[in-house]
């Protein structure tokens, strides 16, 4: 019976996923304008806590 049981535990242990790494990475894309200005502002939010005065604006090449 103990041996039923062990084995019957081990098989459970073994087919069970206790943690699962996530596949997909979120992330929003924020645009901002100011008021009577064409200029627009847009960052990347990916849900990371950044400080105040980090930088997490997109700048393009050209």
């Amino acid at each position: 019976m103990k041996k039923l049981f062990f084995l019957s535990m081990l098989c459970c242990a073994a087919l069970s996923f206790a943690q699962v790494t996530p596949k997909f990475v979120y992330a929003e894309i924020v645009g901002e304008s100011r008021l009577f200005s064409t200029k627009v502002t847009v960052s990347i939010d990916y849900g990371q806590a950044t400080s105040f005065f980090e930088n997490t604006k997109v700048k393009n090449e050209d």
